[in-house]
């Protein structure tokens, strides 16, 4: 890889911190092989991950940027992730955290134009993410962070 251009990936995993950690452990891997890593989700996932993760294992090099977390009626203010639901005893709101992470689907379209990554590595759950970089000539790739035994059971 020529030193005058990293290839620049933008990296999108779903709201929990089963799905961020894998995605992380992926960015660190990229960093390591000369990847340009924009590391995206809500604010206060990325103040955890700062806090939780980056400070005992600090990681130069991947840029946190924070795309804003849409209110939905009935998810709570402040709840970002999975861990939030868990830790409020209202894992039953997990549908509401996919459809407020569904109305990102434009701010994520207006982030990657500014950007301009070559290439959006996407969690499988964030199934507009494809429509929305084809768009704009972007490639995808969807990385699943869970193993062949789940998936076996998610599509059989």
């Amino acid at each position: 890889m020529a030193d005058h251009h990293k290839l620049h990936v933008v990296m999108f995993p779903w709201l929990a911190h089963g799905h961020i950690t894998p995605f992380l452990e992926l960015a660190k891997r990229l960093l390591s092989y000369g990847f340009r890593i924009s590391f995206v989700s809500t604010p206060l996932n990325i103040a955890r991950i700062k806090q939780q993760i980056l400070q005992s294992e600090p990681t130069p090099g991947i840029e946190m940027v924070e795309l804003p977390m849409p209110s939905v009626d009935g998810l709570p203010i402040g709840i970002e992730s999975t861990t939030g639901l868990f830790e409020i005893g209202r894992t039953d709101l997990i549908p509401l955290l996919f459809q407020a992470l569904d109305l990102c689907e434009h701010p994520f379209g207006a982030l990657l134009k500014l950007l301009s990554p070559d290439f959006v590595i996407h969690d499988v759950t964030l199934c507009w993410i494809p429509r929305v970089a084809a768009k704009l000539g972007i490639p995808t790739i969807n990385f699943m962070s869970f193993n062949a035994a789940t998936m076996s059971f998610m599509i059989g």
